[in-house]
């Protein structure tokens, strides 16, 4: 064996060493989280520090300003005396986490499970307009740091479970202003929108004439996107919508890197949850699946009165993790108020049965490990 062979051979070997440390790195933190997703007979749960396994039923917003005026005299309590209150309303509910909202003194007192919730973006559909940023420009990494620098305070907090993100985010292009018609419409320099030329270079390249087909121009290499303007692309193009939901996934993946590496370094100790999925036209396939190489278990909240057992187990498939069910309620009428959230069901008692039939089939599926009420009304 000459000294080159006996180099390639070495070289080799350590790359092979280097690449199985990092990722024994990557896996001891990912498994030393306060709680952490176990399997056991085929059923995913969530496991505690001490090794036993919990399934978190949490009631979320408990903000006083979303308590039903029969209870006004709440709002004479200070934060103690109302704390007491929820606590003993939560146990006796039978709830044993205090879903997010009320994190930061709830738990003071009180010995109950809870996650965090923060706006990393607001795009949800009830924030009104939505709101995008350019996630390849450093300004928005410093943005980003600066709203999970303050979330570090939960880090050593037994009870948090862990720590999920935007709420609802609308990422399918299917509005006149999206992610996608953002980045188009950035300045020529801008980190984005260099990202976003550069993915219709490598796309179009060999192929100038099916870019002017699909976005109706009329350049002659792809050297001349920069001047491109996109003002006369066409919404109903199959095509631009192929590329648009391709290029989706690069900034989804770049916004999840960039969100994921400031958690390990200021919340390690917690579950990374992501961010909060809603109806299954707001999101692509292909983001669950990136979604799962990041997160411990995928946030989904359902808008329908019973659980859809297929399109959790279609999370489950893309994404490789178990499926907490972040927020869901079933509604009932009621007079004197004009806009109850959510699918109505005609009494209290139909909505009550509704919720129990919800929880026992999230209790008896294999891939939900939690479940979490919206609303304290």
């Amino acid at each position: 064996m000459n000294f080159k062979t006996i180099l390639f051979t070495l070289t080799i070997s350590l790359s092979i060493l280097l690449i199985a440390r990092l990722e024994a790195q990557k896996n001891i933190q990912r498994h030393s989280t306060t709680f952490k997703v176990v399997k056991k007979n085929d059923q995913y749960f969530i496991g505690n520090k001490h090794d036993a396994i919990v399934f978190p039923i949490g009631l979320n917003h408990l903000n006083i300003h979303e308590l039903q005026k029969e209870v006004n005299d709440l709002q004479k309590l200070n934060e103690d005396e109302l704390n007491e209150v929820l606590y003993h309303y939560l146990v006796e509910w039978g709830f044993n986490c205090s879903g997010y909202d009320r994190v930061h003194t709830l738990n003071k007192n009180h010995n109950i499970l809870h996650y965090v919730k923060t706006e990393i973006l607001s795009l949800a559909s009830y924030h009104g307009e939505p709101v995008y940023r350019d996630v390849f420009d450093r300004s928005t990494y410093k943005f980003f740091k600066k709203k999970m620098k303050s979330l570090a305070e939960y880090n050593e907090d037994p009870n948090v479970i862990g720590l999920m993100y935007s709420d609802l985010p609308r990422y399918f292009p299917t509005e006149k202003l999206n992610w996608i018609t953002f980045y188009r419409n950035l300045p020529v320099n801008a980190p984005g929108k260099i990202k976003y030329i550069d993915f219709l270079t490598k796309k179009y390249q060999h192929n100038i004439v099916e870019f002017n087909k699909t976005y109706n121009e009329n350049i002659t290499n792809t050297s001349e996107l920069k001047t491109v303007t996109f003002t006369k692309t066409d919404s109903s193009s199959k095509a631009m919508l192929e590329d648009d939901v391709a290029f989706l996934s690069v900034v989804y993946r770049k916004y999840i890197e960039s969100i994921y590496e400031l958690h390990q370094k200021y919340a390690p100790n917690l579950m990374f949850l992501g961010d909060v999925f809603g109806k299954q036209k707001e999101w692509s396939d292909d983001l669950i699946k990136i979604a799962g190489e990041y997160c411990d278990i995928i946030s989904f909240q359902p808008s329908d009165n019973e659980l859809d057992t297929a399109l959790c187990h279609k999370i489950y498939e893309l994404s490789g993790k178990p499926v907490i069910i972040a927020d869901q309620k079933v509604s009932f009428k009621e007079a004197g108020y004009k806009n109850i959230q959510g699918e109505e069901v005609e009494t209290e008692e139909q909505a009550a049965l509704g919720y129990e039939n919800y929880v026992k089939a999230c209790f008896g599926s294999p891939i939900i490990v939690g479940y979490n009420r919206c609303m304290f009304i």
